[in-house]
């Protein structure tokens, strides 16, 4: 599922599962985005990803 979200054209700079750690943190801690912290990837990357898959997941359905 996280594989279908991407596009094609582009090499992939950070690792999908990083976003997705990144992710489960600000689920689990009821973090704003602006608390992510320093060691996951910048926030726009995170967002950008999270909006993709959240997109693709509703059209999926």
């Amino acid at each position: 599922m996280l594989e279908g979200g991407r596009k094609r054209t582009n090499p992939r700079r950070v690792d999908l599962y990083d976003i997705f750690c990144a992710i489960q943190y600000l689920l689990k801690n009821a973090a704003t985005w602006r608390a992510l912290p320093a060691y996951f990837p910048p926030v726009s990357t995170v967002r950008y990803h999270f909006d993709n898959w959240t997109r693709t997941r509703m059209t999926a359905a």
